[in-house]
């Protein structure tokens, strides 16, 4: 399993299927056994995970969206992504470029 760092891409798990209920975003998990629900900071670090974007660079946007100090901001960023990732929700590297 690769290691979630702030120069890591993350993306959501081809696997994995999300919804927005009531304002909160729901994932299943790839085995369809369980559903998670995301507070709206966890929602927001989602919607930015768009394989594009290292993490350093979503949680830059969610301190400045709280106004959070950065570095803490990263850590709590870079752990709630390692959770996802062990669960098989999120998957790493950039999206394979388009022809």
């Amino acid at each position: 399993m690769d290691a979630i760092t702030s120069e890591t891409v993350p993306r959501p798990s081809r696997d994995a299927a999300w919804q927005v209920v009531g304002g909160e975003l729901i994932v299943l998990d790839a085995r369809g056994s369980k559903l998670r629900g995301l507070n709206a900071t966890g929602g927001r670090v989602w919607s930015l995970m768009d394989g594009r974007l290292r993490v350093a660079e979503i949680a830059r946007a969610i301190a400045a969206a709280t106004r959070a100090p950065e570095d803490v901001v990263l850590l709590d960023v870079i752990q709630f992504l390692s959770r996802l990732h062990a669960l098989g929700l999120v998957e790493v590297g950039p999206l394979p470029e388009e022809p």
